[in-house]
């Protein structure tokens, strides 16, 4: 038995509260490695999807090519070759033209953010009649409070004053 009534092997709370600290930051620490590894197969995962999703953009640009060309050869068969080549190149012009018009379309339908626009106006007018109450104040040698409470006053001396003058019937 040590001098405080407990067995030598017993820890101390000081070595218990580092023990408890050493083994949380431990814990800590491997969770954020364990975070890191997940995130890096995640990243790899993803740049492989981007490549192949990349791979098959160019794929469908060549079948496009190809098949445009096989279009162009088929009614080659019923018109001249340059007429023929002519009439994909337009019929593309004008999914292209199509397509133009309908995203300016989509455009136009956008608006500004609106309640955003609105809070500015908002605020900026209640700026200014900030500014023009401090200017008040300032010119009549008040704090702004002190101005307030005068033109509360006023009003209050103004709706007495025409209380009394009111006829009593």
């Amino acid at each position: 038995m040590t001098a405080n009534g407990r067995p030598p092997t017993d820890p101390s709370l000081g070595q218990l509260v580092s023990s408890v600290t050493g083994n949380v930051s431990s814990l800590v620490r491997l969770e954020i490695e364990l975070a890191k590894s997940e995130v890096q197969q995640q990243v790899k995962q993803g740049a492989v999807g981007g490549g192949l999703a990349a791979m098959a953009g160019f794929l469908v640009l060549l079948a496009v090519i190809l098949l445009s060309i096989a279009a162009a050869l088929g009614l080659a068969t019923v018109v001249p070759g340059w007429a023929a080549f002519l009439i994909v190149g337009g019929a593309y012009l004008l999914v292209a033209i199509l397509l133009v018009l309908l995203g300016v379309r989509r455009f136009k339908k956008i608006k500004g953010p609106k309640r955003a626009i609105a809070s500015v106006n908002e605020t900026k007018t209640v700026l200014a009649q900030r500014s023009q109450l401090r200017a008040q104040a300032k010119a009549a040698g008040l704090s702004v409070a002190g101005l307030g409470l005068h033109e509360a006053d006023e009003r209050a001396r103004a709706a007495a004053s025409a209380a009394a003058q009111a006829p009593t019937s």
